[in-house]
C-alpha cells in the first residue's frame, strides 16, 4: 500500500512540476533573447522542480495528509479507545 501511495506521489510531484515549468517558460519568453535557451531550460527546470515540492507539501499540509497529523490521530484514537476499555460501566 505504501508503494502505490509513493508512486501517486511522485507522480503528482512530476505532474504539478511540468505545468509549473510550462507556465514559466510561457511567462518567460522575453528572458530567451537575453539568455541562451538551454540556459534558460536549465534554470526553469530548477525553479519549477522545487516550486514543485513546495506546492506538493502546501496541499498536503492543507488536506491534512502529512505524516505528523496521521501519527497524532492515530495516537488519540488509541488514547480514547484506552478510557472507553477503562471507564467503569454504570
Amino acid at each position: 500500500m505504501e508503494n502505490t501511495e509513493l508512486l501517486s506521489k511522485k507522480r503528482r510531484r512530476k505532474e504539478t512540476q511540468k505545468i509549473v515549468f510550462e507556465k514559466l517558460s510561457g511567462a518567460m519568453e522575453d528572458y530567451k533573447k537575453d539568455l541562451k535557451e538551454k540556459k534558460l531550460i536549465t534554470y526553469l527546470k530548477k525553479v519549477s522542480k522545487t516550486l514543485a515540492a513546495d506546492i506538493i507539501k502546501a496541499t498536503a499540509n492543507k488536506n491534512g495528509k502529512s505524516k505528523k497529523a496521521k501519527k497524532k490521530n492515530e495516537a488519540t484514537e488509541a488514547l480514547q479507545a484506552v478510557e472507553l476499555f477503562s471507564a467503569p460501566l454504570v
